[in-house]
């Protein structure tokens, strides 16, 4: 990885390492100071979980899936970006595949991560009809939009929660480089109630969708009662770490083995971002 991180072009180290001072999220990466967190964090990953990639690749529903995981792992350990550019989406948006998820007009959307109401309305562009829409948004400036973007629509309810496995209190820790990539802690100013989407909404759930900044896992075992008795469709962002590409389907998995998996790729092709598992 190193090696083939030093056969780049300058131009291309330096948007790496300047991507990865902007998201963290898999690890340092700082030449000057002899520091590969990045690639030591990737290898271990790849190494210790040989057989979990294994078993996703193996359980993806389409070629194209496939293809798209390849391309992820192909960066991670050449830096490849050719593979990677070849699966970006463009036919649909990040979540809503129309060749995937069929929706109706009984559908009761749950979007974790809301932001601005970008997603909930995408995903009424899309599908045209909806019995009800729960939008969570942690970040109160954010939230504000949220409500505004949302003004006049029927049958949408605002939250400004975050979710998680149980109740709990944290603190949102903001991104100085995008307010979109905010994140919670146990130590701040700003405070946001997290609860489990199973106390939350009592109504039966039909698709969820998670853009939260590495608190997916969490937030998928505070669904598990939904999922187990409704099968939600399911659009979870897998990007966030170095293990929700693996954990997350084999949680899926556990919790309704009844699950088809497919990824597919909404990001640049210099690091591997924005690919979510659809699971129907």
């Amino acid at each position: 990885m190193r090696a083939a991180f030093h056969s780049l072009p300058p131009q291309m180290q330096n948007n790496i390492i300047q991507y990865m001072i902007q998201y963290p999220y898999w690890g340092c990466l700082n030449p000057s100071k002899n520091d590969y967190t990045l690639f030591e964090n990737r290898a271990e990953t790849l190494w210790q979980h040989q057989q979990d990639f294994q078993w996703i690749y193996q359980h993806l529903a389409d070629y194209r899936s496939k293809k798209v995981l390849l391309g992820i792992l192909l960066n991670w350990t050449e830096l490849d970006t050719k593979l990677l550019a070849q699966t970006k989406e463009i036919n649909f948006g990040d979540y809503f595949d129309l060749d995937i998820f069929d929706c109706n007009a009984n559908e009761v959307f749950v979007d974790l991560g809301a932001f601005v109401g970008d997603s909930a309305l995408e995903f009424i562009e899309s599908y045209k009809k909806y019995k009800k829409i729960y939008c969570y948004e942690i970040t109160p400036q954010i939230y504000a939009r949220l409500q505004n973007n949302m003004k006049g629509l029927p049958n949408i309810i605002l939250r400004q929660k975050g979710a998680g496995e149980k109740e709990d209190k944290f603190y949102i820790q903001f991104n100085s480089s995008s307010i979109s990539a905010n994140t919670l802690s146990k130590q701040g100013e700003v405070g946001v109630d997290i609860v489990p989407i199973d106390d939350d909404i009592t109504e039966a759930i039909s698709f969820i969708k998670m853009d939260i900044e590495g608190a997916e896992q969490s937030a998928l075992k505070g669904c598990k009662n939904h999922i187990q008795k409704y099968h939600p469709k399911l659009a979870l962002c897998t990007y966030h770490n170095n293990e929700d590409i693996w954990k997350i389907p084999r949680m899926v998995h556990e919790i309704d083995p009844s699950y088809r998996f497919y990824m597919r790729h909404n990001g640049g092709n210099l690091v591997p971002t924005e690919y979510v598992l659809f699971c129907v």
